[in-house]
C-alpha cells in the first residue's frame, strides 16, 4: 500500500473504501486523520492516562497526541459541533490539564 496525502494528513490508499465497507453513512467532514488522533487519545484516557501539555511527550503508534491536544486546545471553536461533540471527555481532560498548567 502506499499514502496519499489528504486534508492535511496522510490516507492508505484505499482505506476509506475499507471504511466504507464498516459503515457507509461514517462520512466526516474531517481528516481521517484527525479521527484517528482522537482515537488514539480517547483510548488513552479511558486507561487511566492523561494528555500532556507539550509535543513529543506522548507518542501513540507513532502520533504524536501532545501535539494533537495542543492544537484541540487552541482552536477549540474552529472544530466542527460534531466534533466538539465527540471530545465532551477528552475536552474536560484539555480543558484540565491546560488549568493545571
Amino acid at each position: 500500500m502506499h499514502h496519499v496525502w489528504i486534508g492535511g494528513g496522510t490516507q492508505v490508499v484505499g482505506e476509506q473504501g475499507e471504511l466504507d465497507d464498516i459503515d457507509p453513512a461514517w462520512c466526516p467532514s474531517w481528516p481521517i486523520a484527525w479521527q484517528r488522533y482522537f482515537h488514539l487519545a480517547r483510548t488513552h484516557l479511558a486507561g487511566g492516562g492523561t494528555l500532556p501539555e507539550e509535543s513529543g511527550l506522548l507518542i501513540l503508534q507513532g502520533e504524536d497526541i501532545g501535539h494533537w491536544a495542543q492544537t484541540q486546545r487552541a482552536g477549540w471553536d474552529t472544530l466542527v459541533p460534531a466534533q466538539q461533540w465527540l471530545l465532551p471527555g477528552s475536552r474536560s481532560a484539555l480543558t484540565n490539564s491546560k488549568a493545571a498548567g
